[in-house]
């Protein structure tokens, strides 16, 4: 018998799943199509406050941004339209992005970086988004 926790997990990766099966379709973080979150984007261009609620830096913090360091860095999920092979890794390491997880059964990375290597990532084979964690 399933417990309650296995169920969630269950769907959990059923929906995660039919995410990364849609890896190539615009997603709502993506209004201009760059492959990279848009939040990520107005962080860049407005300033920190733009990762809180309320665009006010005492509002909760909505996605993964380090102020710690400059640049900024973000925690970011690089989505792939195929399973992350070791050249893909092999790429993203050339120009300095450290692989954090590799996840087994989805088609993603999780790492973090700076707006600049973001761009770079972007424009990798292969890679369908850069979205914030």
């Amino acid at each position: 018998m399933a417990t309650g926790r296995s169920v969630v997990r269950a769907i959990i990766t059923i929906a995660l799943m039919a995410l990364a099966s849609r890896a190539n379709a615009a997603w709502m973080w993506d209004g201009n199509q760059d492959r990279i979150d848009d939040r990520i984007a107005s962080v860049q261009a407005n300033g920190i406050a733009a990762a809180h609620v309320g665009g006010v830096m005492s509002g909760r913090l909505r996605f993964a941004v380090f102020d710690g360091v400059a640049p900024l860095e973000y925690g970011v999920y690089i989505g792939y339209d195929h399973h992350p092979t070791e050249a893909d890794i092999a790429a993203l390491q050339s120009i300095g992005v450290p692989v954090q997880v590799r996840y087994r059964y989805i088609d993603y990375v999780r790492t973090r970086v700076s707006f600049a290597r973001i761009l770079e990532v972007a424009t990798l084979p292969g890679v369908t988004r850069v979205e914030s964690i």
